[in-house]
């Protein structure tokens, strides 16, 4: 699977996705299906994070976008399990169980 990392653009924005190449002699990355994250306060008065899509007009299948290194400020490889989970159900429809409950296998005796 791909790693899920977290980046900053030098236009101020947040960025999740998919790294499916990065070559470290390379002027560029490609990343697949990259989301923005823009806060927002909760009326809780907590801070809640929503993911938008970096291109809303871009086919979904196949959406891969380089970016040129000197574009991007900083990654952050250690991404919460949380944010990366919530990537992961919001790009591809699957949700990562939070636990899984013990499963008792019955014993079988035979005779």
């Amino acid at each position: 699977m791909a790693e899920v990392k977290l980046f900053k653009l030098v236009s101020g924005e947040m960025c999740i996705g998919t790294v499916k190449s990065e070559q470290p002699d390379a002027d560029s990355i490609e990343v697949n299906i990259p989301m923005l994250l823009h806060y927002a306060p909760h009326p809780s008065g907590q801070l809640s994070i929503n993911f938008f899509p970096l291109n809303p007009f871009a086919n979904r299948v196949s959406e891969d976008i380089i970016f040129k290194k000197n574009h991007i400020m900083f990654f952050v490889d250690a991404v919460t399990e949380e944010m990366r989970n919530e990537y992961i159900k919001i790009t591809s429809g699957i949700t990562v169980a939070k636990n899984i409950p013990q499963m008792k296998v019955p014993q079988l005796t035979l005779k």
